[in-house]
């Protein structure tokens, strides 16, 4: 978490600046601790199965890998694995 009484504060906001003002990479907001769950929207648990089920049957796929950091709550790896 980021705060004004954190050092790294100022500096990771400059360096999320110099990374949007270049461009060259999209920028994806995380937003956690439910804001969406009371409108019914699925868990990040949930959407990553099913992005898993979308993507199970292409090929080299490592569905292994995958269910894995699903188990671990990395969402973002196993988001990563899907592209």
């Amino acid at each position: 978490m980021r705060n004004a009484d954190d050092k790294e504060t100022i500096f990771s906001l400059r360096r999320l600046k110099d990374v949007l003002d270049q461009g060259t990479r999209p920028l994806v907001l995380w937003i956690g601790a439910g804001a969406s769950r009371w409108m019914n929207y699925p868990s990040w648990k949930e959407l990553t199965l099913h992005l898993r089920r979308d993507f199970f049957h292409v090929g080299g796929f490592d569905n292994p890998r995958v269910l894995k950091l699903i188990d671990k709550e990395d969402f973002p790896s196993a988001f990563e694995l899907c592209k």
